[in-house]
């Protein structure tokens, strides 16, 4: 970073001697846009497309800095007008594939990528970028390929070995997908860092006499769905102690055979060996037939909830659980892209909210809580503190629509009937063309037949309610 500080005060020195210089106007877009300095580097980049609009290479790189500031219908006309000028920019249409397939027009990003593929074949990154777009396409077959012609050439390419790891785990290949999952430590998520500890980490050695520390990563929900593995490494000895989520550590002292739960924050009793909670299937040689689905194995407290049944008795017919948006990452633009195609507004289930023998109950937490003031739906979450007391929720309704967030894993782990809405590209846990999952036996799945199609999902939701009621 100290690099770049002193290339942009020389080259802004530079241009104050020589305001018409369009290399330099471009190269200080450069350093700006490795600053992370979008904003800042596109107003560099269209100063030196005005001082020679056929510089291909700075329509590019305007593109991609306007894509990352969210303004994606420019940044398409710009790389566009990059390939007038650039016809063989291999680079701008693999840019461009990225665009669209943040956009959802994904046959266009897919012929936008194989454009790039053939201009430049030895390149790892345009095989790994329609690899992307293929998964997306739910293509994963193709996309592994791909995945592993980019590792072919570029051995430690993290994300195309992250990347293999869902399309392999998506296709039912767990053996293989699972031991590709474990290069996610090496990704970049400033949202869930990697948690360090001097122990040594457990690689499935005898754990007869020992404690081992299972720590959380990733996801509320990704946490939830592998919790399960607590019981495995209990019966094989371990004492269990579970570093987790403050919003998950009440909730995962009902998990069977765990010694103790601590939350972040909290002080860690002795360890002899740790684990992130996501290798646990790797290291128990987790296959499709061998799951461990022992449902539930995550409990509500008995006593709230009979209170909730007493507070619910009041609503007609059904209690439907809803949720219909998830939650934010800080500081992870892909995963915002992400939650905009999983995640709905609460007046999209118009549809649903009026049926006769229904009484819809609002599970929504966070921003989109709000949209309950002028809807049709009971809302208690204010009195909402953890996931403990949304399983007590939970436990007292008849059954549970949610989009694919932490409330879906929580109701399947409860043993409670959900129904899962899940975008196209939906997420590897789901495998390909089910609308069941071993994962959770009294889960549905609603698939989206085409990309960004809720309301035919809606239809028959609203169709299922209509006979369930």
């Amino acid at each position: 970073m100290m690099e770049l500080a002193q290339a942009e005060q020389a080259l802004r020195a530079l241009l104050r001697r020589e305001p018409a210089n369009v290399e330099a106007h471009f190269q200080l877009g450069n350093c700006l846009y490795q600053q992370g300095r979008s904003e800042a580097a596109t107003e560099c980049y269209r100063r030196a497309i005005e001082l020679n609009p056929a510089h291909a290479d700075a329509l590019t790189n305007l593109g991609c800095a306007l894509q990352d500031l969210g303004r994606l219908e420019e940044a398409v006309i710009t790389l566009c007008a990059a390939l007038e000028h650039n016809p063989r920019g291999g680079e701008t249409y693999t840019n461009l594939g990225n665009v669209l397939k943040d956009m959802g027009r994904l046959t266009e990003a897919e012929a936008a990528c194989r454009a790039a593929v053939t201009l430049m074949p030895s390149s790892p990154v345009a095989k790994f970028n329609l690899g992307c777009v293929l998964q997306d396409q739910r293509n994963f077959a193709e996309a592994a390929d791909l995945y592993r012609a980019a590792i072919g050439a570029a051995p430690d390419y993290i994300g195309a070995h992250w990347n293999l790891s869902l399309a392999l785990l998506a296709m039912g290949n767990f053996k293989e997908g699972w031991a590709e999952h474990e290069w996610r430590a090496r990704t970049q998520r400033s949202w869930s860092p990697a948690l360090k500890f001097a122990e040594p980490t457990w690689k499935g050695e005898d754990l007869a006499g020992k404690t081992l520390l299972i720590h959380r990563e990733q996801g509320l929900g990704d946490n939830i769905q592998f919790a399960r593995y607590a019981a495995l490494a209990t019966e094989s000895g371990a004492r269990v102690v579970m570093l987790t989520y403050p919003a998950l550590a009440k909730l995962f002292r009902t998990l069977p055979g765990v010694a103790e739960v601590v939350a972040d924050g909290s002080p860690l009793p002795a360890f002899d060996l740790q684990v992130p909670i996501l290798s646990l299937p790797h290291l128990f040689g987790t296959e499709l037939d061998t799951i461990p689905a022992k449902i539930p194995y995550l409990r509500a407290d008995p006593r709230r909830v009979a209170v909730w049944r007493d507070k619910l008795a009041a609503l007609p017919g059904l209690k439907v659980g809803l949720v219909w948006a998830g939650g934010t990452r800080p500081n992870d633009p892909d995963w915002a892209r992400i939650d905009q195609r999983r995640s709905l507004s609460l007046a999209q289930f118009a549809g649903i909210a009026g049926l006769e023998g229904i009484s819809l109950v609002s599970l929504q937490k966070g921003e989109a809580a709000a949209q309950t003031r002028d809807f049709p739906i009971a809302d208690f979450t204010g009195e909402i503190a953890d996931f403990a007391d949304t399983a007590a929720l939970i436990e007292a309704l008849d059954l549970v629509v949610s989009v694919d967030t932490a409330v879906a894993h929580l109701s399947g782990a409860l043993g409670k009937p959900v129904w899962i809405l899940s975008r196209y590209d939906s997420c590897w846990r789901w495998l390909e063309n089910r609308d069941d999952t071993p994962w959770y036996p009294t889960a549905r799945l609603y698939r989206q037949k085409e990309p960004h199609t809720w309301p035919e999902v809606l239809v028959r939701v609203r169709e299922d309610l209509e006979r369930l009621a």
